[in-house]
């Protein structure tokens, strides 16, 4: 349970302790709400800042240069491998454009054996409508349809010839295409172990980068985590944070970006899980041994609110002693007093749930004040501090 007023045990005279206390010098400087919006602005600034310059320092670092994939892998392959790739790549394109030259060939050939055919057709037509009227064709009629079959044969001939070399081609390119992928194969083979190699190569060269930014981020931050703790609860404690989050985001991105997944995973699990739990314990201990602050604090909130600090039970003295209510409905209750109340009940009072004094006479001045705050607030004497 959280204690009250403890009376200094140094002042036994009797006499009344300096009547007005003397204020906390931090809590002087603490400073209105536009200057503490300042500081909190200009110290995101700062952190930001920092931020951007860590990031240029780290990718300077990248620059570095790390094992290529050209030298390492390709220019190891063996070299009559790639003499028989290149062979091929010429041979498949050279066939390629064989076939194309000659498809364009055979169509237009083959337009040319339709437009014979029609005109053989034609007279053809001719030279049976003369046979029906018991005439002949015309001399150069005989010699046309006679030119125009001639034509005909030979360019079918022709047309066939072509079509025998586009299937010889056809079957050229599919027998290069079948060596292709057997030499590609073979490729692959040679380069496993040289991919492995490559691949080792490239995981120490991050290992190396990471260590490097993180040989250069982390003693900042170690150095700067003493005078975060010293600062902590300081006017200067904003500074402080700044650069810790800087430098803490920037280590946390280099680890992400070099570390394999399954360690960064862990790691920041893991620091996640540490951070929380030093957290809760913090948040526990101040339960069990709670700062002056903190007491001061919570006693002074739930004065303003006419609870008690310890159980949370209303305070019922003075204009309130008749009056029910909760924390939402306190002004409506306050609104609801008389004035007159308000002089009455200024006395004496302890909590009738927790049997916590609330409300005591004071040693120097005689007049009724709150147990568990530092000062009387008729004559300002301290009496005491919280436990």
């Amino acid at each position: 349970m959280i204690s009250g007023m403890e009376i200094d045990p140094s002042n036994t005279s009797g006499s009344p302790a300096n009547p007005v206390a003397r204020p906390n010098p931090v809590t002087l400087r603490r400073g209105p709400l536009g200057h503490r919006f300042l500081i909190w602005l200009f110290a995101a600034l700062v952190s930001w800042l920092a931020f951007w310059l860590l990031g240029y320092v780290t990718r300077d670092i990248d620059r570095i240069e790390g094992p290529s994939y050209e030298t390492e892998v390709l220019a190891k392959v063996p070299s009559d491998l790639v003499e028989r790739s290149d062979q091929l790549t010429v041979e498949l394109v050279e066939t390629k454009n064989q076939i194309d030259a000659l498809t364009k060939q055979r169509t237009v050939l083959q337009q040319t054996v339709t437009n014979s055919q029609q005109t053989i057709n034609q007279l053809l037509e001719l030279q049976k409508l003369s046979i029906e009227n018991a005439t002949s064709l015309s001399e150069e009629q005989q010699i046309a349809l006679s030119d125009n079959l001639q034509a005909f044969l030979d360019r079918q001939a022709q047309s066939q010839e072509m079509g025998a070399q586009l299937e010889t081609l056809t079957r050229k390119r599919q027998s290069l295409q079948e060596n292709e992928s057997e030499l590609k194969e073979e490729q692959r083979q040679a380069r496993v172990p040289l991919e492995d190699a490559y691949y080792e190569q490239v995981e120490a060269h991050q290992w190396r980068l990471a260590a490097y930014k993180l040989g250069l981020l982390v003693p900042f931050l170690l150095i700067i985590a003493v005078p975060l703790w010293r600062a902590m609860g300081t006017p200067f404690a904003p500074l402080s944070y700044a650069f810790a989050a800087a430098l803490g985001g920037r280590v946390i991105l280099v680890m992400h970006e070099h570390f394999p997944d399954e360690v960064f995973r862990y790691l920041l699990i893991g620091t996640a899980l540490l951070v929380a739990t030093w957290i809760l314990y913090k948040l526990l201990r101040s339960l069990t041994r709670p700062s002056r602050q903190w007491l001061l604090k919570q006693s002074r909130d739930a004065y303003a609110q006419f609870v008690c600090p310890i159980c949370e039970f209303p305070i019922r003295r003075g204009p309130m002693r008749f009056t029910s209510w909760t924390r939402k409905t306190l002004k409506k209750s306050l609104a609801l007093t008389r004035a007159e109340d308000a002089a009455q009940g200024d006395e004496p009072y302890t909590c009738p749930c927790c049997s916590t004094r609330l409300f005591e006479t004071c040693s120097a001045c005689n007049k009724t004040r709150a147990s568990l705050l530092p000062a009387c607030d008729k004559c300002g004497d301290v009496v005491g501090t919280l436990a």
